[in-house]
């Protein structure tokens, strides 16, 4: 008799039907994992089929204890192939979960776009969770939106996290109202954060470099308050180093990067050279928060921005660009300040903030209890539990 190994004691602990199989993502991010760390406290059991870019997944696989399998990497790319489709029928077998939570098709590569099809053959019940990859919309092939078309026409619900997309969904995919739900971002409310400060006055931009976020903008501030604050620093946090999408080749798409060091020859040539600080992204924002006296964020896009919420949750005041639905998130004069999108403007709220240390703090407590009101990431879960069983769990769904 061939010998059979016997499984793992953890292994044959998860070998029970679960809610979710989550599918799409390049990483599982901090944001991701405590997202699903939240659906367990409130008994609703997912596992995450991902790959593992950067190395991000596997930090949070064990930094938070999601229930994560990887995508077969042993031999490259061809071993997603041979072994990363089957696999992924193997967890549907397996796991036999109530649905598929598909992560932004729209970005998808060529690998996840075969398994989405291939599910959607299948007639499995899919759930659509768009990020913002719907952002793009207009740079996709005819191709893609026929097929994009026909996934959110099959899929049992459309979960999106940005206003701007409902309308987006309607006029471009044809989609009723009705298979439509806002779940917009939500942060973990943690201990009693300190809003004092001492040192060097810290202005925080944490976000990726993408063009639209208008990172540079925040290397022109530096300029104007280092004029009157020499010491002042600005923390650019975010970088992904040799992206491709920094390259010239994406300059006119949505998703182009700037590259580090066209912002470091800006901040040269303004003589903040030393002032302004890059740094790579990061899977431990709460340093730069802690010590951050203000978060900047004067993008073309503001809601609902994870980030900012952190930052907020944190205590740290933010100054955000005047656009559509950035009221929804900092109160002006409250719990922060929307300003133009212009340099000038930026700095002039910055200098305020770093000189009334009263404003700032009392500034920064408002921002938590505006994340702790409206953002707190333990309210999400019961209404994903509503939508998922209005839409694909029921048995009128």
């Amino acid at each position: 008799m061939a010998f059979q190994r016997k499984p793992s004691r953890e292994f044959v602990k998860m070998s029970h039907k679960i809610d979710i199989l989550v599918i799409g993502l390049e990483h599982v991010l901090p944001k991701v994992a405590n997202w699903y760390a939240a659906l367990e406290a409130e008994n609703i059991h997912t596992v995450i089929y991902s790959l593992d870019q950067f190395g991000l997944t596997r930090k949070m696989r064990a930094k938070l204890g999601v229930r994560v399998f990887f995508v077969p990497e042993f031999l490259g790319v061809v071993s997603r192939w041979l072994v990363g489709i089957p696999f992924l029928i193997f967890l549907l077998c397996w796991f036999r979960p109530r649905h598929v939570e598909v992560y932004d098709p729209e970005i998808a590569g060529r690998f996840w776009s075969a398994c989405i099809e291939l599910l959607r053959r299948l007639r499995v019940k899919l759930v659509i969770l768009n990020r913002g990859g719907a952002f793009g919309y207009d740079e996709q092939s005819p191709q893609k939106k026929l097929w994009l078309a026909r996934l959110y026409h099959d899929a049992r619900c459309v979960i999106y996290k940005e206003l701007y997309m409902k309308a987006l969904f309607i006029k471009a995919y044809g989609l009723e109202a009705n298979k439509l739900a806002l779940v917009h971002n939500r942060v973990q409310v943690r201990a009693e954060p300190s809003v004092e400060r001492s040192g060097k006055p810290i202005a925080l931009y944490l976000n990726n470099f993408r063009r639209w976020k208008r990172p540079d903008l925040c290397v022109q501030a530096a300029a104007w308050v280092c004029q009157q604050i020499p010491d002042a620093e600005f923390w650019l946090v975010g970088d992904i180093p040799n992206s491709e999408l920094a390259t010239d080749k994406h300059r006119d798409s949505v998703w182009s990067y700037f590259d580090r060091a066209e912002l470091q020859a800006q901040a040269e040539a303004l003589g903040v050279g030393s002032q302004v600080k890059f740094f790579d992204f990061t899977d431990d924002p709460m340093q730069y928060y802690e010590q951050a006296w203000v978060f900047l964020f004067p993008s073309d896009l503001v809601f609902c921005n994870f980030s900012l919420l952190e930052a907020m949750e944190r205590g740290v005041p933010a100054i955000i660009s005047d656009v559509q639905d950035g009221e929804k998130i900092v109160d002006d004069g409250v719990a922060g300040f929307r300003t133009p999108q212009t340099s000038q403007a930026i700095a002039e709220r910055a200098l305020e903030l770093f000189g009334d240390e009263a404003k700032r703090r009392s500034m920064g407590f408002a921002a938590r209890k505006k994340i702790i009101d409206d953002y707190n990431l333990s309210d999400m879960a019961r209404a994903l539990a509503q939508i998922y069983w209005k839409h694909a769990w029921s048995r009128d769904a």
